[in-house]
Order: C-alpha cells, then structure tokens, then sequence
C-alpha cells in the first residue's frame, strides 16, 4: 500500500516536472527568439549590422544620438550605446554618458578592439529596436545579446552586457533580447 501511493506521487511529480520544463523552455525560446509577443511584448532585440559596425569602426558618431558607454573600465568599456535623440535611455548607474563624441568614440572603439582582439574576439555593431521594431538606436559590443525593455513609448531601459571579453557576436549573428528583470545592468 505505501509503495503504491509513492509510486503515485513519483509519477506525479515526474509528469509535472516533465511540463515544467516544456513550459520553461518555451517561455525562454519566445523571450530569446526576438519575436517577443503576447507575455513578453514589452521587450525589443538587436540586429547586427555592417553598417553599424563600420560607423563604429570608422569613429563616425551620428549627431542625432546621444552616447553612453557601460563598463567597469571606462577606457576600453564593455559596450557603446547610441540613443536616437527621439527616445531616452531609463536612467540607471550602468550607463554613462559621453561628452566629446568623436574623439572619444575613436579612443573607446580602438581600445575595445585591441581588449577583443587578446582573445581573438571582435566588437561589432547592431541596431537597437522596440518591441515593435522601430530603430530607437546603435549598439557596439562584443556581446550580442541584452535586455531591452519598453518602460513608455520613448523611454528604454537597456541592459548593460555582463561581459568580460568573453560574449561572442558576429556581424552575422542576431542578437536578441531576454524577458525579464533578471540583473545584469536596469536599474
């Protein structure tokens, strides 16, 4: 009799494991996929794009946006972040602004590339979009992959990368965004 019922229960217990883990899964594949619909309509991804990268690496900073940088080495940081002057960025600590655009855009984007190139890494640029796809801004890292959330219209929050030189994008590569407040640079 006791070894039926705990049969009952493991078999019970597997089974809502086993959907558990279906479900988990499924939810991290939408936050992930950068198709972020329904429960996670609120988060945005980045596209790669050459064009950015050569932007970036042409030391060519668009006087229509703002810049930040994030990092705790602030000569070689781990991201650079162009706003659109049409959207804000959230505030937050993580981010912080520069002030003479081009000359320090060249220092930074020299410095991360010879910090990437130690470990035969390479930054590269991408476009920030909205949850509903509209360019709200350029993003330069290593890392292609962060959290980009909606908080209104025209305000962001954007995720610092939790990197070191490790992350790993391509320019061929898609990055993408995740869904939900899990650390790693909001406020």
């Amino acid at each position: 009799m006791k070894n039926t019922l705990l049969r009952k229960i493991t078999k019970g217990l597997v089974g809502i494991t086993c959907a558990g883990v279906f479900l988990g899964s499924s939810l991290i594949g939408c936050a992930t996929s950068g198709k972020q619909d329904g429960f996670f309509g609120n988060y945005g991804n980045l596209n790669a794009s050459k064009n950015i990268t050569e932007n970036f690496e042409n030391y060519k900073a668009k006087p229509d946006h703002t810049y930040f940088i994030a990092g705790s080495d602030k000569k070689s940081p781990d991201a650079i972040l162009g706003v659109d002057n049409n959207y804000k960025l959230a505030e937050n600590r993580f981010w912080h602004p520069l002030n003479s655009q081009d000359k320090t855009i060249k220092d930074l984007v020299e410095n991360m590339q010879d910090k990437a190139s130690e470990s035969n890494n390479r930054p590269y640029g991408a476009d920030i979009l909205s949850h509903t796809k509209t360019d709200i801004g350029d993003w330069y890292s290593t890392t292609n992959t962060t959290i980009i959330k909606t908080k209104d219209g025209k305000t962001f929050q954007i995720y610092a990368p939790t990197t070191g030189i490790m992350g790993g994008g391509s320019e061929s590569s898609e990055g993408s965004s995740g869904g939900g407040d899990t650390g790693g640079g909001g406020i």
